[in-house]
């Protein structure tokens, strides 16, 4: 092994009698180092976007989320129940959800003039923010915890704009009634305004109790900032009666340092086949199978590229078995068999395929730490005025091992061929 290592060595950097030889041998290693590089540059890049990602729903998703996949409610206290004892939770809310319309009145211009918008609205009790992280999203207003019948409101800070809405408007809203007919919507007929119990107010008539805006919060999620309004949970529920008790989800927060994959699992094993229990990837898995994806299919492409380089491989080593064919010969009357001959320009390739790879991870793992360090390229704004916010990267070792196999793998089948060809001359 030790010489056919040599033998290697010498026909790599040794200079030939055909210089272009040693000119495509090192053209290919450079082109290899690059293709290394170029996918160290673009793992460590997508790593980054998919904590960012992850670490950005931290603000609007629990670290676990109970949800029934046998309806839209279900009964909270049951649930609850079936927790207890599970000493890694350390905080837990009670969700309710439901589409409404929400009635707001404009305080500029004509005092009559109402907006009516279709909103999911959210009832949340007053563990929600050590949860959901609720006043870490506020972008005006103030937050207050959510006691017994808050008349407390959180819009969608898009919802808030797109509406032309102010602080000072108080909205109310109205939720269908089981028995609304299809032409009482478009009156308004049919729905139930939110009040006081024994207070209930049909069509058009002066609600009882409005609803008083608190703040705006932003989660950078469309369906959250355009769609959705928080109020207290108890309140809401006053909108359906028949809903006392009932959740349509349980958000969880777990104690620092905790495995949540095993958590995860022990309380799907509790709750049984009735719930699903998601973690953060979960609840967002369409946004995680597109980075993945896009991840994935970038990696084909510049592997398939590093590929066709490596071609050039297969001519080098072509060319320099022509040279050397009398090296063969001598080497085969010395007694070198043809399993000799074959890993010799099998390692041939193999070594400059280390080069090449040594060569990329340093230049690769150089452009990283510059753009983690310095900020070189950061993401398109629309304003050009706004804070250059820089493009985020993660080195991982994983991704370096994977790259090294690869490079190895695409270059020893690269050389397959040559190494055989080489094997047969007599």
């Amino acid at each position: 092994m030790r010489l056919i290592l040599l033998f290697a060595k010498r026909y790599l950097l040794v200079k030939q009698r055909t210089f272009a030889i040693n000119i495509i041998s090192w053209v290919t290693i450079i082109g290899l180092a690059i293709g290394a590089a170029s996918i160290i540059v673009l793992l460590s890049s997508f790593n980054a976007l998919e904590s960012m990602i992850y670490e950005s729903q931290g603000n609007f998703r629990p670290e676990l989320l109970i949800e029934s996949n046998k309806g839209r409610l279900f009964d909270a206290d049951s649930a609850k129940g079936k927790l207890e004892g599970i000493e890694e939770i350390q905080h837990l809310s009670e969700v309710y959800e439901g589409y409404a319309f929400l009635q707001i009145p404009h305080s500029y211009g004509d005092s009559s003039a109402t907006k009516n918008v279709v909103v999911r609205y959210r009832g949340v009790d007053k563990s929600y923010n050590e949860v959901y992280a609720l006043s870490s999203i506020l972008t005006e207003g103030y937050h207050i915890p959510f006691e017994q019948d808050s008349l407390a409101l959180y819009m969608g800070r898009n919802l808030f704009a797109e509406h032309k809405l102010y602080f000072q408007d108080w909205p109310y809203l109205y939720a269908p009634t089981e028995d609304v007919l299809l032409e009482d919507i478009d009156r308004w007929n049919g729905y139930v305004r939110l009040s006081t119990p024994g207070q209930t107010s049909l069509g058009r008539r002066t609600p009882s109790l409005p609803l008083q805006p608190m703040g705006l919060f932003l989660t950078g999620d469309e369906q959250f900032d355009v769609h959705y309004v928080f109020g207290h949970i108890d309140h809401l529920r006053k909108l359906n009666p028949s809903h006392k008790g009932m959740v349509s989800q349980l958000g969880l927060s777990l104690n620092s340092n905790t495995d949540i994959a095993k958590v995860k699992t022990a309380i799907q094993q509790r709750l049984g086949s009735y719930f699903n229990v998601l973690d953060r990837r979960d609840q967002d898995a369409s946004v995680y199978r597109i980075v993945k994806l896009e991840r994935f299919f970038m990696v084909v492409i510049l592997a398939f590229i590093v590929g066709i380089i490596s071609f050039n491989m297969i001519a080098a080593l072509s060319m320099l078995i022509m040279e050397k064919q009398q090296d063969i010969v001598m080497l085969r009357a010395l007694g070198a068999k043809r399993r000799t001959i074959f890993s010799l320009y099998l390692f041939q390739g193999m070594f400059g395929a280390a080069i090449a790879t040594v060569l990329g991870v340093i230049l690769g793992s150089l452009i990283v730490v510059v753009q983690d360090k310095f900020g070189l390229v950061n993401f398109p704004q629309p304003n050009p005025e706004a804070i250059p916010i820089p493009y985020p990267v993660d080195w991982r070792l994983t991704d370096v091992l994977l790259i090294a196999l690869m490079m190895l793998g695409i270059t020893c089948l690269a050389s397959l061929y040559p190494a055989w060809r080489a094997s047969k001359v007599k």
